[in-house]
């Protein structure tokens, strides 16, 4: 791999690996710990052993990081304390830190939202939609204006989850799709809250069944994927095939505004802000930011020695391990310009032999493996839509005031098999039931009460105070 001969040439440690294809990764690793002979690097055990990394290092796979950070890793240890979220991000709920994470250099927060297709607002004469009123004004305009649609929003699995956030009740079905294995909850004041049991969780269903009677979707929006890269027939088609006007992607667009011209001229997007409740509200981030990514090298106990092991890997954390891993090796693929700062050579950019960037970025640099890695290398690629975007969602987003869930808390193995014994079948539940509400076969009166029984019966305080624990337990990491 030219990135670890590049690293040699700099540290003097030569790296011996054995290569494993994404496939079949899971099956060797699994056969690796089954042999009980380590190599002295091991990729992401944090992903591939089940129990868990506190489990690794009480198992001595690997070996606890955190007592020798200070002295072999200072430019890991320093990234920690510079970032309170990442030093509880990198640690475990006993203190122990099992990997060298691959770290980014700042936050990525826009994460997905909404674009609508300008070309069919202009036929309207109304403006951009931001309170929840102006998408439902625009959308039933566009229905009107836009006969050639059949519903002018493209609504999948999981619901109206823009709805739900303007009301603050986190999404409207089980945690992230209908037909999925987790339940909502949402963080409020420190309390871990399902997002069914508040108490405007009610008025999200009405509205989201107001809009369906409008025709403003369809009423298969429950079986309808939202996944964001062809060739899904649903989705990606019905968004390039011209057949709504309003849909939620990420801020990979230049694809999708590709495809849509080449079946229409007309057609053009742009992104539209965070749908609020009232002009000024501004909604406090319901994810925790985190720099941390879940790729990583851990050490493990038969390492030859710790020290080199360390101070290798601490080596892509420091400028220019961090450089070279953003981008690759200097004179070839990058060079710095009169300020000092990379930027990538014709190599990459024009590559004599045909290869594309993407071939070439993954061949000399490190996507997500280990190192601090600068998020701006790929910011060329970017069009004048993509850098609207970033600050058209995050315009009414506060991550400051967020109290959203870490993705690297951990349950314990009693805590996980307690919560999913109960939580499949809550997750069942409410799968088939908030449907029927939205669809108008079960009232919003009389039966909700019925459904807000039902999740206690089943146990939804039990898994809440799981989840409780677990946020505790991280917050105090």
């Amino acid at each position: 791999c030219p990135i670890f001969q590049e690293a040699a040439r700099h540290t003097g440690v030569r790296l011996e690996t054995q290569d494993s294809s994404q496939s079949a990764f899971s099956e060797n690793f699994n056969l690796l710990m089954a042999s009980g002979l380590y190599p002295d690097l091991i990729f992401n055990v944090n992903s591939y052993y089940g129990p868990g990394m506190d489990a690794a290092i009480d198992d001595e796979i690997l070996i606890d990081l955190d007592p020798y950070l200070e002295d072999y890793a200072p430019n890991y240890y320093g990234l920690m304390l510079a970032n309170p979220q990442t030093m509880k991000d990198i640690h475990t709920d006993t203190g122990a830190c099992g990997q060298f994470f691959c770290l980014e250099n700042e936050a990525q927060n826009e994460g997905s939202g909404y674009f609508i297709r300008t070309d069919l607002l202009a036929r309207t004469g109304l403006d951009l939609p931001h309170t929840l009123d102006e998408y439902h004004e625009v959308l039933l305009a566009i229905k009107g204006a836009c006969p050639e649609l059949e519903y002018p929003m493209y609504v999948g699995s999981s619901g109206i989850d823009a709805i739900a956030s303007a009301y603050g009740v986190g999404g409207i079905s089980a945690g992230g799709g209908l037909m999925s294995v987790d339940i909502n909850y949402v963080i409020k004041d420190g309390k871990v809250v399902p997002s069914y049991l508040q108490e405007n969780y009610r008025d999200v269903l009405e509205v989201m069944h107001q809009w369906l009677e409008d025709g403003i979707y369809s009423r298969d929006f429950a079986t309808q994927s939202t996944q964001t890269m062809p060739p899904d027939d649903n989705y990606y088609a019905a968004i390039v095939g011209g057949q709504c006007a309003l849909f939620a992607f990420t801020t990979n667009i230049s694809d999708v505004l590709v495809a849509g011209q080449g079946n229409n001229p007309e057609f053009e997007l742009a992104p539209t802000r965070t749908m609020v409740l009232h002009e000024g509200d501004v909604l406090p981030a319901t994810t925790a930011v985190t720099l941390v990514d879940s790729n990583g090298f851990g050490v493990s106990t038969q390492a030859f020695d710790i020290e080199i092991a360390m101070r290798y890997l601490d080596w892509f954390y420091g400028e220019e391990g961090s450089t070279i891993a953003s981008y690759g090796i200097e004179g070839l693929t990058f060079e710095r310009d009169e300020n000092g700062n990379p930027q990538w050579t014709d190599f990459v950019m024009n590559n004599p032999d045909g290869m594309s960037v993407g071939q070439i970025t993954y061949t000399y640099a490190i996507m997500s493996e280990t190192g601090n890695i600068d998020i701006h290398r790929m910011d060329w690629r970017k069009t004048d839509l993509q850098r609207e975007i970033s600050e058209v969602w995050n315009q009414d987003i506060d991550y400051e005031a967020g109290e959203g869930m870490s993705r690297y808390v951990t349950m314990t193995s009693e805590e996980s098999d307690r919560y999913n014994s109960a939580v499949n079948d809550l997750a069942i539940y409410i799968a088939e039931t908030v449907p029927r509400f939205i669809f108008g076969d079960l009232n919003l009166e009389g039966d909700f009460d019925n459904f807000i029984d039902t999740l206690y019966q089943m146990g939804i305080e039990d898994c809440t105070a799981i989840k409780q624990a677990v946020y505790d337990r991280y917050q105090y990491r």
